[in-house]
């Protein structure tokens, strides 16, 4: 909103911020349809896509920003660059835009964090958005020791298990839509014979984090 200037671009943004807003009547909350209005709002789906992709981290998650550029890249959402430093410029242009519209906050100066009330918006946008209950499985902290059982595995896009006590690695044979899975901070053993199958594996650092 800090970006409107003229008094014409102030009445289009409080009808919209009003549309929005008679669109979520049971929400329990007036953060989630202002929101959802500055998300609205964001040029392009692939910056959409950087703000639903913080849903995947446990609540109250802080991240490294060169971190969280490093994922977005990984999943190709800041586009096609000739060298890594424009992709990371790129990258560092999407976070300001996010933080600027206080979709993302910042921690000191290497870190963001997305709030906890943003984060169930973000899980709702990407999943019952579309109907797909399961789009975004986030059970991240909930002291798991195995992988959950799910009623429709085929829905599953993106799924995040950080920070449980998972050790064995299992996937549904039907989970052919999923493209991401967070692994990090888990209690992971002979991980190498277990995903072999998997298309792609990302190491960070001591950490894990797994791309099909």
């Amino acid at each position: 909103m800090s970006t409107k200037t003229k008094v014409e671009e102030w009445e289009h943004a409080v009808d919209e911020l009003n549309k929005s807003a008679a669109e979520y009547p049971d929400m329990e909350t007036n953060i989630i349809p202002v929101m959802k209005f500055r998300y609205n709002s964001l040029c392009g789906e692939s910056i959409k896509s950087c703000v639903l992709y913080y849903a995947l981290f446990p609540e109250d998650y802080e991240i490294d920003r060169e971190r969280l550029i490093e994922y977005w890249l990984s999943e190709g959402f800041l586009g096609e660059y000739p060298d890594t430093k424009r992709a990371i410029n790129k990258g560092h242009d999407v976070l300001g835009t996010l933080i600027n519209a206080s979709l993302l906050t910042k921690n000191g100066t290497r870190e963001v964090q997305m709030h906890d009330v943003l984060q169930e918006m973000a899980i709702w946008i990407a999943s019952y958005f579309w109907r797909l209950e399961y789009t975004y499985f986030v059970k991240g902290r909930f002291g798991l020791h195995e992988i959950p059982k799910l009623k429709d595995w085929e829905a599953v896009r993106r799924m995040s298990l950080m920070g449980n006590n998972i050790k064995d690695i299992t996937c549904h044979p039907k989970c052919s839509k999923l493209t991401t899975m967070f692994l990090q901070n888990n209690k992971l053993k002979n991980v190498g014979d277990k995903i072999s199958h998997w298309k792609y594996v990302k190491n960070v650092g001591d950490k894990i984090a797994l791309f099909f």
